[in-house]
């Protein structure tokens, strides 16, 4: 049963992070033998490559991964799928993975109503978008 909860795994968080589907293996690790239950071991990402390395070390990605895994859990196991928690997530981490923001959680904290962005970074914000254009 591991292997397809691995599976539906995987297959989200392909979806969701853009990363290269590196597919399914099997280990016998003594975290996925020694269970009671399925047992899945995901790596989302490797620290030998910077731009992977980057991107585990944000909590945008972190949540944008963490989320992917509960909805495939989720869809697996017949629960309804979750309500978006912050809408800007997906377009702040696609930012980011571009190369147009460094900085994901000062716009998931600031562009939103009632807040305000400093001029600078959003100057700072179309100039990087204009480049990748």
């Amino acid at each position: 049963q591991g292997e397809r909860v691995a599976a539906a795994i995987q297959q989200q968080l392909v979806a969701a992070l853009g990363l290269p589907d590196r597919g399914v293996k099997t280990a016998s690790f003594y975290v996925l033998q020694h269970t009671a239950m399925a047992a899945v071991l995901a790596e989302l990402a490797f620290i030998s490559n910077p731009r992977e390395e980057a991107l585990l070390s944000t909590p945008a990605f972190q949540q944008q991964a963490a989320r992917a895994i509960a909805q495939a859990i989720g869809s697996l196991y017949g629960f309804g799928p979750e309500q978006e928690l912050d809408p800007l997530l997906p377009a702040v981490t696609k930012f980011q993975q571009a190369g147009v923001i460094e900085t994901p959680e000062y716009w998931l904290q600031n562009a939103v109503a009632g807040r305000s962005c400093k001029g600078e970074y959003v100057a700072r914000l179309l100039k990087n978008m204009a480049s990748k254009l």
